[in-house]
C-alpha cells in the first residue's frame, strides 16, 4: 500500500527570523513522524495477516477439493457396490435356475466325483469371493465417509481461522486510515505554519526594502493605482502552468514554449493574457505604473536591482512569486534577497 508522504514541502530560508516559528515547525514534524512510523508498523502487521488469509483460504480450497473428491470416490464405490450385487444376484438367480430345471445336472458327470467336488469347491469359493469383494467395498464406503468428514471439518475450521484473520486485518486498515487522516492533518498544519512563517519574512523583507528606499535616496511618490484587473489572474495561472520547466537566457528561446528567463517569463504571461509590456526587466520596470512593496497585489512585478535591471518576478500572493531563475528553472517560492522595486501591469 502507498503511504502518505509528509508534505513539509517548503525549506525555510536561513536567517535568525525564522527561530520564532521553528519550535512548532518541528513539534508538528515530529508528531508526523512517530504517525508515520505508527503506520508503517501497521503495514507490516496488515501484510502479515494477509499471508496468512492466504494461507488459510488455502488449506481451506485443498480441504473443500479433498471433500470434494472424497464424495465422488463415495459415489463410485456405491455403483460398483451396486454393479457388482447385480452381478452375484444374476450368478446366483443363474445356479438356482439350473437347479430346479435340471439344467446344468445333466450337463455333469455324476459318476464323475471328482468333478462333483469341484463343482461345489467352485461354487463354494465363488460365493466366498463375492462376499469378500462386498465386504471390501463397504469398508471403503465407510472408509471413505470418515475421511470426507474430516475434509469437512477441516474445511470448516480453516474458514472460521481466514474470518478470524479477516477481522483482525479490517480492523487494523480502519486503524492505518485513521491515523492517515491525522498525518494528513499535522502535514497540512507544518505547510500552513510554512507558508505563514514565508509571510511574515516576506512582510519583514518588504519592510525593510522600504526602510532601505526612504534612507538610501528621496521617498517616491506612488500613483493611486486601482488593483490589478483579470488580466493579472490570468498571468498568474498561466506563469504556474511553466513551473518545472528549465532556465534559458538566449534570444529567442527565453520566451518559451519550452524554457524561460525571468523577463520572458513575464512577458509571455501578460502578452498571453492579452497585456503588452516590454521584453527586458529594466524597461518593463520603468514602462508601468510603480507600486509601493508595502502595498503589493498579486500580478505585480517585483524587481531586483537598480532600475529593476538586474531580475523580475510575478508577485501571487502570501509572500510567494513565480520567477524563472538560473538554478531552479520556473519554480513558485517565497520572496528572496532584497527586491525593493515593484511595478502593476494594468488591463
Amino acid at each position: 500500500m502507498a503511504l502518505i508522504v509528509l508534505a513539509g514541502n517548503g525549506v525555510l530560508p536561513l536567517g535568525s527570523s525564522a527561530i520564532s516559528s521553528a519550535a512548532p515547525i518541528d513539534d508538528k514534524r515530529a508528531q508526523a513522524k512517530a504517525i508515520q512510523a505508527q503506520i508503517d508498523d501497521l503495514d507490516i502487521k496488515i501484510s502479515a495477516l494477509a499471508e496468512q488469509l492466504h494461507s488459510a483460504e488455502e488449506a481451506r480450497d485443498a480441504a473443500l477439493a479433498a471433500a470434494k473428491e472424497a464424495e465422488t470416490q463415495i459415489v463410485a464405490a456405491r455403483q460398483e457396490v451396486s454393479r457388482t450385487r447385480k452381478i452375484v444376484r444374476a450368478r446366483w438367480a443363474a445356479i438356482y435356475q439350473q437347479s430346479i430345471s435340471g439344467q446344468g445336472i445333466n450337463e455333469l458327470n455324476l459318476s464323475n466325483t471328482d468333478q462333483l467336488l469341484s463343482s461345489r469347491q467352485y461354487a463354494k469359493n465363488q460365493a466366498s469371493s463375492d462376499n469378500e469383494m462386498l465386504d471390501q467395498l463397504a469398508v471403503a464406503q465407510q472408509d471413505l465417509a470418515v475421511k470426507k468428514s474430516d475434509y469437512t471439518a477441516a474445511a470448516k475450521e480453516a474458514e472460521a481461522q481466514s474470518l478470524t484473520i479477516s477481522n483482525s486485518k479490517r480492523e487494523l486498515e480502519a486503524t492505518e486510515t485513521q491515523q492517515a487522516a491525522v498525518l494528513a492533518q499535522v502535514s497540512a498544519d507544518i505547510d500552513a505554519l510554512i507558508k505563514e512563517e514565508q509571510r511574515r519574512q516576506a512582510a519583514a523583507a518588504a519592510a525593510a526594502a522600504g526602510r532601505g528606499r526612504s534612507s538610501g535616496r528621496s521617498p517616491e511618490t506612488f500613483p493611486d493605482l486601482p488593483p490589478p484587473g483579470p488580466a493579472a489572474a490570468n498571468a498568474i495561472a498561466w506563469a504556474r502552468a511553466q513551473i518545472g520547466k528549465p532556465y534559458n537566457n538566449t534570444n529567442p528561446t527565453r520566451f518559451g514554449p519550452d524554457a524561460f528567463d525571468c523577463s520572458g517569463l513575464v512577458y509571455m504571461a501578460y502578452g498571453m493574457a492579452g497585456v503588452s509590456i516590454p521584453k527586458v526587466s529594466g524597461p518593463q520596470y520603468q514602462a508601468l505604473p510603480h507600486v509601493s512593496m508595502d502595498a503589493l497585489l498579486p500580478g505585480d512585478l517585483i524587481f531586483w536591482g537598480g532600475g529593476g535591471g538586474s531580475h523580475v518576478a510575478l508577485y501571487v500572493g502570501g509572500g510567494q512569486i513565480v520567477e524563472a531563475g538560473g538554478s531552479h528553472g520556473v519554480s513558485e517560492r517565497a520572496i528572496w534577497g532584497n527586491p525593493q522595486l515593484a511595478a502593476r501591469p494594468t488591463g
